[in-house]
């Protein structure tokens, strides 16, 4: 009897821990949805782009992480940002965007691609 109790209450606790895990990872994915990445030429200097970050979702923009692809990067928490290219190409942007709320967090990515000329 005692050792069936046991059991019951390791199961209990493996599936609530369980639970909470799979409710964060799925928190996280609608999450993604809530994000854009747009990215647009600068009028004055084809080789300026300016960045926005789009995020309709209520938990807190931690950190945003731009990766530029071109060996540039920027830590901020800044959703509206631009960088200037010395060179011409096509570029894959990359923005991780760190999530808050309580005690949970998630970790994002967005892309966007842009040719430079």
């Amino acid at each position: 009897m005692r050792q069936l109790t046991f059991l019951l209450i390791i199961g209990m606790v493996l599936t609530s821990s369980c639970q909470a895990l799979l409710e964060s990872a799925l928190d996280c994915v609608s999450e993604a949805l809530l994000i854009n990445l747009e990215a647009e030429e600068d009028p004055s200097n084809s080789r300026k782009y300016i960045f926005r970050l789009g995020y309709s979702g209520d938990k807190t923009i931690e950190e945003i992480t731009y990766d530029f692809a071109d060996g540039n990067d920027l830590a901020t928490t800044s959703t509206i940002i631009d960088h200037t290219y010395s060179l011409t190409g096509e570029y894959i942007i990359t923005a991780k965007i760190d999530l808050k709320q309580g005690s949970g967090s998630c970790t994002l990515e967005e892309t966007v691609t842009i040719l430079v000329q």
